[in-house]
């Protein structure tokens, strides 16, 4: 339940560390400031909009502000911030952008979206280590560096959700997440390897997209029987950066489902009877038990 209090017309000096996030607000009257908290009792967060004004919280919420005025705001949680377990900044807030200064004194954090160019967040080990409860990750936007290495025997960790960001690695950084399913890489060209080095995590969502993931002869798609969604494309293939495999899996379930092939360069001969158990789409990949059609 939300408490509201009232709003100071002051500007206090505000209690350090404490988490930070930057609003570059160029149209006050049409962009809203919104984003998610969520807290466990007995604790409470004070939100100062850097306006003056500040809000009470008892209770997981989603704060919201508009500001009277356009300009460049420092938000700032305080109170029991330590204790925050969810931040959720939508990419459709472009103008607010989450400072990763203290974000390693989150030990309750499970839930952390944040997008915005101008983000500010290395992923390093000892980051990721002192976030033991982090299941959910969601980075968006070229502040966001690091190595993904970082994740390496990270076994809550089950959305990892990285768009133009910084960050680098290989697929084999992740073999030690046990429970991810979900893998979403898009505009990170720092990301290689070897599909088959996660064929051991119980995916069931993945998207290798404009990366330099190079390996894809042995896509391991037998072996993840609750994937419902890969694409992989625009990636390094030798020294030519190509579009070389998209596949959208439908409804797929243990009894098959539909894939969309694009840029495999094969025609529906080469796809063999629809009836038979494996069939061969491009060198080495075998699909099992799935209705094959290729996307134009």
């Amino acid at each position: 339940m939300l408490a509201n209090s009232a709003c100071v017309t002051s500007q206090h000096v505000l209690p350090e560390p404490a988490v930070i996030i930057r609003a570059a607000i160029t149209d006050h009257a049409n962009q809203t400031v919104s984003f998610g908290l969520n807290f466990l009792a007995p604790y409470s967060m004070t939100v100062h909009w850097g306006d003056g004004e500040a809000t009470l919280y008892e209770a997981s919420a989603s704060p919201s502000h508009t500001y009277d005025e356009n300009g460049v705001y420092r938000i700032m949680i305080t109170g029991d911030w330590q204790h925050i377990g969810r931040i959720a900044i939508s990419s459709s807030q472009p103008y607010l952008a989450l400072m990763g200064a203290n974000l390693t004194r989150l030990a309750d954090l499970y839930y952390l979206q944040t997008s915005g160019t101008s983000t500010v967040w290395q992923i390093t080990p000892a980051v990721i280590q002192a976030l033991p409860e982090l299941g959910y990750l969601s980075v968006r936007g070229s502040g966001i560096s690091g190595v993904f290495s970082a994740f390496t025997g990270q076994t809550e960790l089950y959305y990892l959700f990285a768009w133009s960001t910084e960050i680098t690695g290989v697929l084999a950084d992740f073999a030690g997440c046990l429970s991810l399913g979900s893998i979403s890489v898009d505009g990170t060209a720092g990301l290689s390897g070897d599909i088959a080095d996660i064929a051991a995590l119980p995916i069931t969502y993945l998207r290798l997209a404009n990366t330099a993931v190079s390996d894809f002869t042995d896509v391991p798609l037998t072996a993840w029987s609750g994937l419902t969604y890969l694409n992989v494309s625009n990636t390094m293939l030798g020294e030519l950066t190509v579009k070389k495999l998209i596949i959208r899996i439908e409804a797929l379930g243990t009894n098959g489902g539909t894939l969309l092939f694009a840029g495999l360069g094969v025609s529906q001969s080469d796809l063999g009877d629809p009836g038979d158990p494996a069939r061969d789409a491009h060198d080495a990949l075998v699909v099992r038990g799935w209705d094959i059609t290729l996307d134009s």
